[in-house]
């Protein structure tokens, strides 16, 4: 009599996905300063200093609504945004804790990607700025404001990922929107373009306030099932 074999437990081979403003890069005080810059020239409003936190609470959409920005004129927008912004890539700084966490994640053999809508070429900058560019093994890029879901797909077919295995970083409502839309896990960090009270409304899988955190997430994703 063969007795059944026991199935072979699987081991999570996980894949960290980082979105890059706000989750890596500290582009936040660039981005309005940009876009107050650009307010005249594309015709919204700009943002005082005292309306910057509530800013923080918004949506995308519901900041575009309020800032009475053209919905034609947003493609224009963000090709100048992002030319200006590659003028300013030299002065961005990494948030602080992530190089640690970024490095401790590459010592575990750890894969990691980057997902975004800023150009590649600022990433691409920045990162060897910092000597960062050899801790990711892919960057994908969307093209407008709600083009991650499209990137993060693109991405997971090329490099054949498991979506079971994914875990997506990023700190705006968009990129909660943008996993859940695709299948894959998301933490939330707070300390990018939107609060912790927004965040939360949308019900991450994880919500986080210090990137030594995320190292806790890995391990609690990288066992064995």
């Amino acid at each position: 009599m063969t007795l059944p074999q026991k199935a072979k437990p699987h081991v999570k081979n996980t894949v960290i996905l980082f979105d890059f403003d706000g989750t890596i890069a500290d582009t936040f005080e660039n981005f309005i300063l940009i876009g107050n810059a650009l307010a005249k020239e594309f015709q919204f409003q700009s943002l005082a200093q005292h309306q910057i936190e509530d800013f923080k609470n918004k949506t995308i959409r519901q900041a575009i609504q309020d800032l009475e920005v053209p919905i034609f004129q947003i493609p224009k927008l963000l090709i100048k945004g992002k030319q200006e912004l590659k003028n300013r890539m030299h002065t961005i700084k990494v948030i602080d804790g992530m190089t640690d966490v970024l490095k401790t994640c590459k010592t575990q053999n750890i894969k990691m990607g980057l997902v975004s809508t800023n150009a590649l070429k600022n990433i691409q900058a920045m990162l060897q700025n910092w000597h960062l560019e050899h801790l990711f093994e892919f960057i994908g890029t969307g093209s407008g404001l709600f083009g991650k879901r499209r990137a993060l797909n693109k991405i997971i077919k090329q490099n054949s990922l498991k979506k079971d295995d994914i875990l997506y970083v990023g700190d705006e409502v968009r990129d909660i929107e943008a996993s859940r839309g695709v299948g894959i896990a998301i933490a939330s960090v707070t300390w990018g373009y939107n609060s912790r009270k927004v965040l939360q409304t949308y019900a991450p899988d994880y919500l986080i306030d210090h990137p030594q955190e995320l190292l806790h997430i890995i391990k609690e994703m990288n066992t064995i099932k």
